[in-house]
This record gives structure tokens, C-alpha cells and sequence, in this order.
């Protein structure tokens, strides 16, 4: 019985150690880590990126509006929106942003002090900083590529759909 207890008493402490492990080993946002990391998305040129980013996303938006109402195939309409989706990245990526805070936090969460600092040390080497260069001019062409892409199969592509709305509705 005794023997049974002990067995009993290690298997609840066990048990409660792994449950307790992640509270435990989670890492403090230390003024250090977060210094990293913004060294990083500096490095990174990731201001660059996201505005590349938004920018493309923008232009599909306006594709798909004016494709579904006419009346907005307009200069005017196109400049206004592009105008106000690149003030909102402006904000987006203003160091004292929600928005940044969030994106730290985001960090933090999926690396420890230690990743971030090779990161750090990967960014401002010689291929790091070809990496953070290159990568908008990436995001662009990748993006045109999927557009190309989108455009020369959307004959496949409506009848894929077709089909498989009707497989799906029978």
C-alpha cells in the first residue's frame, strides 16, 4: 500500500511538472530581446517588404471592385485607395505602432533570446543583408508570377469549380 502510494504521490508530481513546464520555461520580453528584434526587422528591411506587401494587396482589391462595378474603373478611384493603403502602412509600421508592438510579440513568442540573436548575427552578414535587400523585389515578382498564373488557368479553374460544387451539392 505504501509502495502504492509513493507510486501514486510520483505520478501526480509528474504529472504536474510537464502541465507546469511551459509556464516555466517561458522566456521574459527582456529590453534586450526586444532591441533584437527590432534590429532585425530593421536589417531584415521588413518596413520595405510589408509595404511591397500591402502595395500588392491593394492593387487586388482594386482589380476585384472594379471588376464587380465598373463605375470605380477610375483614376481617381485607384489613387484614393492606393493614397490611404499606403498611409495605413506608414502607421503600421511606425516603431511605437499597435501594430509593431503586436509583431515583437509575435517574435517572442516563437524564438528565444538566443534564436533572435542568430538571427540578428544572419542578417548582418553579407547574404543577410542580400536576402533583406532582394526580398521586396521577390515579393513583387512572385506576386505578378500568381497573377499570371491565376489568369492563364481560370478556364481550368472554372470548371474545377463547377465540378466540385456540384459533387459537392449532390
Amino acid at each position: 500500500m505504501k509502495l502504492m502510494n509513493r507510486k501514486i504521490l510520483l505520478l501526480i508530481f509528474t504529472i504536474m511538472f510537464f502541465l507546469c513546464l511551459p509556464v516555466l520555461a517561458k522566456e521574459k520580453l527582456t529590453q534586450q530581446k526586444i532591441d533584437n528584434i527590432k534590429a532585425i526587422l530593421e536589417l531584415s528591411n521588413y518596413k520595405e517588404t510589408v509595404r511591397v506587401t500591402w502595395e500588392n494587396m491593394f492593387q487586388q482589391i482594386i482589380k476585384v471592385q472594379q471588376a464587380a462595378k465598373p463605375e470605380l474603373n477610375n483614376p481617381t478611384y485607384e489613387k484614393v485607395l492606393m493614397d490611404v493603403g499606403r498611409m495605413l502602412v506608414e502607421e503600421m509600421v511606425d516603431e511605437n505602432s499597435s501594430y509593431m508592438t503586436s509583431v515583437i510579440h509575435t517574435y517572442h513568442r516563437h524564438f528565444t533570446a538566443n534564436e533572435i540573436r542568430q538571427m540578428l548575427e544572419w542578417q548582418a552578414s553579407p547574404v543577410g543583408r542580400k536576402s533583406a535587400h532582394v526580398t521586396p523585389m521577390i515579393i513583387q515578382e512572385l506576386t505578378e508570377l500568381g497573377e499570371l498564373y491565376w489568369q492563364s488557368n481560370q478556364e481550368g479553374l472554372a470548371e474545377r469549380l463547377e465540378k466540385r460544387f456540384r459533387e459537392e451539392l449532390q
